[in-house]
């Protein structure tokens, strides 16, 4: 039978796929945690001959658990005693290990570096972390997702409507719905500008590799120039190659995909 391998990034909304099938790797899949939305999912790709989760939302995960014990699929989750166990077996240093997202772990996994990595991760939450050249995850910060702001806006005042996010907005604007974006998407981009450069220049790592991933990363990715940060990599499906990394999978490198701009995905 072929090597066919399932990869779960569960987040705080949805679940994100990648599929192994022999050789090939189908483009990520995302879905809610509907049980019969993932059974579907699950049927659709016949033969799996295991599958490896990465989880920050318990409920979801124990939903898809359900479902592969239903398919009768093998499994594996990443829990502190497989990040201590990595950690200890690859020369990482990871003090926070008991509470670390899964997450985040295989975002510090996804290259192999010894210039330092700096990964910028934005999805229902935005994440920045700093892995130094000797493998250390010195941490990171957290802030509010993107997309949540024209929300929070709308809830939190009385004259702003719910806008949509307009796709690189001016910086400034008299029209009140490209305000809003220009907060959003340019008050972002020049945030993590910001802060990659700060890391860079605090922690003496001025060669450090960033790579900008997450669902998100699309709304982004063309304005971080303008703010300043332009040597960057991206790639959609960092967590994924972390998980596999994680699990023994050594062409780990071979699920990179570049982040497109012209839609989301």
């Amino acid at each position: 039978m072929k090597n066919n391998f399932l990869f779960a990034d569960i987040g705080n909304t949805n679940i994100d796929f990648l599929f192994q099938k022999g050789e090939e790797y189908l483009p990520q899949k995302i879905l809610s945690t509907k049980k019969e939305e993932l059974i579907h999912y699950l049927d659709s790709l016949g033969f799996v001959k295991e599958c490896y989760i990465s989880s920050v939302d318990r409920v979801a995960c124990e939903c898809l658990i359900s479902c592969l014990k239903e398919k009768e699929i093998p499994y594996q989750v990443i829990d502190s005693n497989v990040i201590k166990e990595f950690a200890a077996n690859n020369g990482y240093v990871i003090e926070n290990a008991d509470i670390l997202g899964a997450d985040l772990f295989c975002d510090a996994l996804c290259r192999d570096t010894d210039k330092g990595l700096i990964v910028v991760d934005l999805g229902t939450a935005n994440k920045i972390l700093y892995l130094d050249s000797k493998k250390r995850l010195n941490g990171g910060c957290i802030f509010p997702g993107i997309t949540f702001f024209p929300e929070t806006l709308h809830m939190s005042t009385d004259l702003l409507g719910l806008y949509s996010l307009e796709r690189a907005p001016k910086l400034v604007s008299l029209d009140t719905s490209e305000c809003i974006s220009s907060g959003a998407i340019n008050g972002i981009a020049a945030l993590i500008a910001g802060m990659v450069n700060q890391i860079k220049k605090e922690y003496e790592c001025p060669d450090a590799l960033v790579v900008l991933t997450g669902g998100n990363g699309y709304l982004i990715k063309d304005v971080l120039p303008r703010f300043g940060l332009e040597d960057f990599e991206t790639d959609i499906n960092a967590v994924h190659e972390g998980l596999a990394r994680t699990f023994g999978f050594t062409n780990y490198l071979s699920m990179k995909q570049e982040i497109k701009t012209e839609e989301k995905r």
